[in-house]
């Protein structure tokens, strides 16, 4: 019998999100304090979870969220969705080898398993000393000597996880298992065992054994781990919902070990691309005054090398967010310093590959000639080292829609010379774009405005079917290059300079910390506003969902979608940072469940007209390749079949060309010569007709394995492509 799936798409969002399988443990409830001792002192990683609670009615933040009757009523048919059911496929069953990764009983075991407290972690024995110089590890040795398991604290629920094991992995555990052998994803070998209320699974000889002795006290955890436990005091919230840590240094030392002689080549390679200065990353989740705060540090004792080198960037002050208006309902801000990265990168490429080190500097000085500038006397110096993204609900910005780009600018006159060059290459590319055959043609138009020249990009013909109208825009004021879709987003922008108004740097003093923080990258959105602004428009798509989730075999009742004011009231601002501390990077996020289920709830939006879209791209696709396209005919009359019309090869667009030239140089600059050969060889030359042929076979062969799968499933199929 087959499991009943369930598409990736908004179903699984909403059971992941709201279900629990979002951030663990939210809101927290009791932890297990004897899980840090199960994982052993040398662990690679480990993940905790607190059990979650059920929230306080009328209480702010996670706390009301979850108690609120619309969301519990939701949580509830989330759980009778995840009942197992008839379709739902038994224990021991086989799945189609073309069914979806994710299905309900997947899903159930999940949500089972995250409403209690528990841990994963995996740890590697300690490498054995190689025999020879050639002597290197084998993969199937490596292996043998990795050990990962997952420990639940069950508690009444214990039966259930087990049956839900059982149907998620189709095997036959018992209700109480004693080290029970069973084949897991791929063939791996795991080991399920259960000890009073806590449930065991383990991967690797022994692993069940040492976690079992963990528990009990007879060895030393990662709690002792005096690393471990450096940084878990940096991140450690009020009530802690679940912890992370990943041993980096740790994970490369036995890399390098195995590798045996090979190993020293690996180690230097690590040290001049600046990779071992991460020593470990440590990551907590909590929840404070209702607000769930995520926090990690990544250890790097204060090096800016290699890999590192945007550390050295300059913090991000208040007056640079002074252009940015109060009222800013998404604000993104980050420190780069374009000389400062070239140089960087070129540092970095004399240290792990100095022969191609010449090919860099070619590379750097054919996109010179191409861009007719010096990088270092006449694009460095114009501009500063703060990029900004932000939308402004009073400037007209609505769900993002008028959402400005702007790059600081030091020197106006160097930054105009550098503007006006680049609109010379843009009109260029444009020029060669344009379709007579289609009628369309794109040009670069401008205009002055309040003092500004503002250029956009004006699109007319060669279009058929639903499209969005976008004329991307650029400006230059005497404080920022700004781009946004459209010109009437710099036209609202430049009014609002033009008026004293409040700008933004007050409110990043505050949300974002700016004050006491050396930031390197500030994120901000406005919770409650994007929350009313999103969900007010989920009623109006109810019965998509629903048609969505029947045909999945899924019963959806659209009466179960919260209300706005169900979420309003607990939506918090949204805010990110990453700041630079004397020994490493401390990154802090305050409500970063609202940013992600926006988001997915965005990408969800995206994917219900998706089946469209795909049929209008192949419609231009066919139209791109019909007979009256190739052309018909000739100058006597005579019929000339399409097949032997070539038409005239379009001319290489300016950017194009540029890309195409400096790529492949770069590539050889930057990428280690026994790194190069797994690189396609189209990243180093265009590809071939017969490539081109075999990719256009391939899409044909896709496309029809998709029509039968929907036949199959008794779904409708989409429409031909309309004709010309």
């Amino acid at each position: 019998m087959t499991a009943t799936s369930v598409g990736m798409g908004w179903i699984e969002i909403l059971l992941l999100v709201l279900g629990g399988g979002g951030l663990l443990g939210t809101p927290p409830a009791d932890r297990d304090p004897a899980f840090l001792k199960a994982a052993p002192q040398n662990s690679l990683a480990y993940v905790e979870w607190a059990a979650r609670g059920p929230g306080k009615p009328g209480a702010a933040g996670i706390d009301g969220f979850v108690a609120d009757p619309e969301i519990v009523a939701l949580l509830q048919a989330i759980d009778q969705l995840l009942a197992p059911t008839e379709a739902s496929s038994p224990p021991g069953t086989e799945i189609e080898v073309d069914q979806q990764p994710f299905n309900r009983d997947a899903l159930r075991l999940a949500k089972l398993v995250t409403a209690h407290s528990g841990c994963l972690f995996g740890f590697a024995d300690p490498p054995r000393a190689p025999k020879g110089l050639l002597d290197v590890l084998k993969p199937g040795d490596a292996l043998s000597q990795f050990h990962a398991c997952l420990v639940v604290n069950t508690g009444a629920d214990a039966a259930g996880i087990v049956d839900a094991f059982n149907r998620a992995t189709r095997n036959q555990v018992p209700a109480q298992p004693q080290m029970v052998q069973v084949p897991g994803p791929q063939g791996v070998k795991l080991t399920v065992h259960q000890q009073g209320d806590r449930l065991l699974v383990g991967f690797g000889q022994g692993t069940i054994e040492r976690a079992l002795a963990g528990l009990s006290g007879a060895g030393p955890g990662l709690d002792a781990n005096p690393r471990f436990a450096a940084g878990w005091k940096r991140v450690a919230a009020e009530r802690v919902g679940s912890l992370a840590w990943i041993d980096t240094k740790g994970a490369t030392d036995a890399a390098i070990q195995s590798l045996g002689p090979a190993g020293l080549i690996a180690q230097t390679v690590l040290r001049g691309a600046g990779i071992d200065a991460i020593d470990c990353v440590v990551a907590g989740t909590g929840v404070v005054n209702g607000n769930v705060i995520q926090r990690t540090f990544i250890s790097t004792g204060g090096r800016s090398d290699g890999v590192l080198m945007l550390v050295k960037n300059q913090a991000l002050k208040p007056e640079q967010f002074a252009h940015i208006p109060a009222d800013s309902d998404m604000v993104l801000a980050t420190s780069l310093d374009l000389g400062q990265l070239v140089n960087g990168v070129r540092e970095l490429v004399a240290k792990t590959n100095p022969l191609s080190l010449k090919v860099f500097d070619q590379a750097t000085r054919e996109f010179e000639a191409e861009l007719g500038l010096s990088l270092a006397a006449d694009l460095y110096p114009a501009f500063g080292n703060a990029w900004t993204v932000f939308n402004s609900p009073l400037e007209g910005g609505m769900f993002g829609s008028n959402t400005i780009v702007a790059l600081e600018v030091r020197d106006p006159v160097k930054a105009q010379i550098v503007l006006d060059r680049l609109m010379q290459l843009l009109e260029q590319s444009l020029s060669s774009e344009n379709d007579a055959d289609y009628g369309s043609t794109a040009e670069l138009k401008h205009h002055e405005f309040m003092g500004h020249g503002i250029s956009y990009i004006r699109r007319a013909g060669g279009s058929f079917g639903p499209t969005v109208s976008t004329s991307p825009s650029f400006c230059l004021t005497r404080g920022h290059i700004l781009f946004a879709l459209h010109p009437q987003a710099i036209k609202s922008h430049l009014r609002y300079l033009s008026q004293p108004r409040p700008g933004f740097e007050t409110v990043a003093r505050t949300k974002l910390s700016l004050s006491d923080q050396e930031l390197l990258f500030a994120g901000y959105l406005d919770g409650a506003r994007s929350t009313k602004n999103l969900s007010g428009l989920a009623p109006f798509l109810a019965q998509t969902l629903t048609d969505m989730a029947q045909s999945h075999g899924v019963e959806f009742d659209p009466f179960v979608i919260p209300s706005t004011a169900a979420l309003v009231p607990y939506a918090g601002d949204v805010t990110t940072s990453i700041a630079r501390q004397k020994d490493g990077l401390f990154v802090e996020s305050k409500n970063p469940q609202l940013a992600i289920a926006l988001v997915m709830a965005l990408g969800s939006v995206k994917s219900l007209f998706r089946g469209e879209y795909e049929m209008l791209l192949e419609a231009k696709r066919q139209r791109a390749h019909s007979v009256e396209h190739a052309g018909l005919g000739s100058p006597d009359g005579q019929v000339v079949p399409a097949a032997a019309v070539k038409p005239e090869a379009p001319k290489e667009p300016v950017a194009g060309a540029v890309a195409r030239r400096v790529t492949p140089l770069l590539l050889r600059a930057l990428v280690p010569d026994g790194v190069q050969i797994m690189i396609p060889d189209e990243a180093f030359q265009p590809p071939s007709p017969e490539v081109l042929q075999m990719r256009e076979e391939r899409r044909k062969l896709n496309e029809e394995k998709r029509r039968q799968r929907l036949e199959r499933r008794g779904l409708p199929l989409p429409p031909p492509p309309p004709p010309r």
